[in-house]
Parts: C-alpha cells; sequence; structure tokens
C-alpha cells in the first residue's frame, strides 16, 4: 500500500496575499521538507517536498495559546509543561500572602432554575459583578509587581501565582518567562473563576473548564496582539494565527451551538469588560479549538494539556498516520515535534491521526464523523470497507516494510 511518488504541482498555492498563501511560502522558505498544497477532494494539506527518511523531525511547532489540563494544573507547569509534585505548604503560604481570592463568596448563589439556561448566565453576570471590581484593585498590584518580579532570586520550587492561585510553575525561569501573558488579563479572569462553583451549578466537566481556560488564554492573546500592533494597516498576529483555521460552526446543531455559546459567554464574561469579544466571534474561536486543539502527553501517556498549533493544523488526518506527534524534551515551552512513522517519498501526503486508531472501522468513522465532520477514505479504512472479512492491515505484519 506504497503511495506513488507523484509530482509536485507547480502552481502551489493562488494568491499569495491570502493566509494560506503566507503560510505557503513560510513553508517554502523554512527548513522543513513539507509543503502547502490543495489537494482535490480535501482542500489544504501538507506534502513531502523531498523524500524523507523514517525518523525524521519534519515539522517542531510552537503553540500560539496552551493551557494545562484541569485535573493537572497543580502538577503540571503552565509554561513548560513539566509535571512536578506541589508543595501543600507553599500553598497554605502564598494563600496567607495575599489578597482573598476574588471568587469568595460565589457559592452564596441562591438556588434557581438549572435548566434555564438565560437566567442561569444572567445569575452568573450579577454575581461575578463584585468579583470583577475586587479583579480590577489587584491589577494595579500586579503591573507594579511585574518589573519588581522580572528578575527575581532563581529558585527550582514550584509555585502557583500569588494572585489567582489557578497557574502553577515549576520555577521561576518559567514563571517570569509567563509573565508578560499571565498577568495581563489572564490572571484577572482565573480570579473570578469559582471552578467547584462552576462545577456544582453548570455541571460541567473538568474538559469543559479546560475549554474555558483555554478561551480565556486565547481573549488575552487577542488583546496583547492588539496591543501591541505597530502598524494599525497589517493585520495583528492574533488574526494572523487564527484566520486560517476552519471552525465548522456550520456543522453543529442549533442545540450544541447553544450549550457552545454558554461556554463561550461564561468565559467573556471572566474578562474584564474592555477586553471581552463580540459573542459571535468567540463562539466561532471555540468552534476552531475544538477542531484545531491538539493534546499534549506525557511519556506514559497521561494528558498534560492543551494547545492550539496553527501551523500544524493543516496535517490531515489518515488512519494509517505516516508521521506521529511528541512533546519536545529540549524546548521551554511546549514545542510539538512531528517524527516520520514509515518513509516518506517525494511528492506523498503527509498526515497525523485526529483519533486514537486501535479503534475498528465503524468507531473510528463514528468519531471522526461527530468530532470532525468528514467520513474518512484513507486507505486503512478504504481496505477493511472492500475486505470486511480480511485481517486489518494496520495490524498485519506484512505490511510493515519501511516504506509501507
Amino acid at each position: 500500500m506504497t503511495t506513488d511518488n507523484i509530482p509536485l504541482p507547480e502552481n502551489r498555492l493562488e494568491g499569495r496575499d491570502t493566509f494560506e498563501g503566507r503560510l505557503a511560502t513560510w513553508f517554502e522558505q523554512s527548513e522543513w521538507d513539507l509543503r502547502l498544497v490543495q489537494l482535490k477532494g480535501k482542500g489544504y494539506g501538507m506534502i513531502a517536498s523531498n523524500d524523507i527518511d523514517k525518523g525524521s523531525v519534519v515539522m517542531s511547532c510552537p503553540p500560539y495559546v496552551f493551557v494545562p489540563y484541569e485535573t493537572r494544573k497543580k502538577n503540571v507547569c503552565a509554561y513548560c509543561f513539566k509535571m512536578f509534585a506541589p508543595d501543600p505548604e507553599g500553598i497554605d503560604k502564598t494563600q496567607d500572602m495575599t489578597s482573598p481570592p476574588s471568587t469568595q463568596g460565589v457559592n452564596d448563589k441562591t438556588d434557581q432554575n438549572k435548566d434555564d439556561k438565560t437566567d442561569q448566565n444572567k445569575d452568573s453576570t450579577d454575581k461575578t459583578e463584585d468579583n470583577k471590581a475586587n479583579t480590577n484593585s489587584n491589577a494595579g498590584e500586579q503591573a507594579e509587581n511585574k518589573e519588581a518580579t522580572s528578575a527575581p532570586e532563581e529558585s527550582s520550587e514550584a509555585r502557583p501565582c500569588q494572585f489567582c492561585v489557578e497557574v502553577w510553575y515549576c520555577c521561576d525561569l518559567c514563571q517570569n518567562a509567563d509573565l508578560e501573558e499571565h498577568c495581563n488579563y489572564e490572571c484577572q479572569a482565573l480570579q473570578n473563576l469559582d471552578v467547584k462553583w462552576v462545577k456544582d451549578y453548570y455541571q460541567y466537566c473538568d474538559d469543559l473548564i479546560t475549554d474555558i481556560r483555554l478561551l480565556i488564554r486565547a481573549i488575552n492573546k487577542r488583546q496583547i496582539s492588539l496591543d501591541t500592533q505597530n502598524d494599525t494597516s497589517d493585520l495583528d498576529d492574533f488574526t494572523e494565527q487564527y484566520g486560517h483555521l476552519i471552525s465548522n460552526k456550520d456543522c453543529y446543531s442549533q442545540d450544541v451551538l447553544a450549550s457552545l455559546r454558554g461556554v463561550v459567554q461564561l468565559a467573556n464574561y471572566l474578562m474584564p469588560d474592555d477586553v471581552q469579544m463580540d459573542e459571535d466571534e468567540l463562539l466561532d474561536l471555540y468552534c476552531k479549538h475544538r477542531v484545531n486543539m491538539f493534546g499534549v502527553w506525557g511519556d506514559s501517556g497521561e494528558c498534560l494539556g492543551y494547545g492550539v498549533y496553527p501551523r500544524a493544523s493543516f496535517f490531515n488526518h489518515s488512519c494509517w498516520p505516516n508521521v506521529t506527534f511528541y512533546k519536545n524534551k529540549t524546548s521551554k515551552s511546549p514545542f510539538l515535534d512531528f517524527v516520520t512513522v514509515y518513509s516518506i517519498p517525494r511528492g506523498t501526503e503527509v498526515c497525523i491521526s485526529y483519533i486514537d486508531i486501535s479503534e475498528g472501522l465503524k468507531p473510528r468513522r463514528f468519531t471522526l464523523k461527530d468530532k470532525y465532520f468528514f467520513h474518512c477514505e484513507c486507505d486503512r479504512c478504504t481496505f477493511q470497507e472492500k475486505n470486511p472479512n480480511a485481517l486489518d492491515p494496520y495490524n498485519d505484519p506484512q505490511y510493515y516494510t519501511d516504506d509501507r
């Protein structure tokens, strides 16, 4: 089942002023043996611009936004994703040093009809008014401390942010590296986020709490991008990074969109008033997260967190991928290295897997249709569909030659 060595298209992409055109130029000028092209019946995708050996890194990609998974936020560094054991004494000490988190008192909310989403959002808005006021009083204190904490005495002990106590770092270097982003608007929003109350009141799971934290970081990143934009005639960095990502928003049912909108409304309201996004724009961004974010996995197979890697989003899916990805062990922030599983001839499409490929044909196709809205017709799915009684080629040793 070897893919033929096809010639590279002469005109790889039309319109170099488009998002995709600029990215195509970037790939052509980069060190990676990849090209961004339009593939018949698939849209955009990656192909090998040269023969690539098995075990080669075809791309090392930085995240644009990333957060640890909710249940691991206290033992995964918010900047480098290194795992550590938090110090309980350090937690108590930090809480004593700072003013009470601004979400204190949220649990006094009176009981209301939880089935009425409109009332829920209104109640949440009313209750967090005091939180936001308290947060703004801390904002000035944070700004004063930013310069003072930019070069502290180095320490390798794990510690939380002293204001929100919602993000943890493995050392001073990581905390300082994340200082500019976290201490702008994200910290203020996380002070307003009472995770226990949100879970109890809205019945949100850890996945949705993680989604909210990633949305908060994205809104924060957008505002920083706008604040630092030098030429208003140029696209800001946030728009450049997110502009080419698909959302598939039109594929969701109205009921699902209503549920997603509730998550968006909460994330937006937790932010300071002057940096909140248009609700429909943020809903579109949330849909982009759902189909484009990557899990970052530890050595033992545990999920450390999630990130949006815009350039890596152009890898298409295959249930028999020729590339896999791992967290880079030497980069400070959680870069992903995309590594070839087989040798890849020049002109062959370079694919990753979006799902657990150990499943059978029907569950794989169901998951892809349910989460990514396409019917998979990769080599493996096509073979299994045509040969339902044959051994799955993915599990057949005879197919595991170096070049397949």
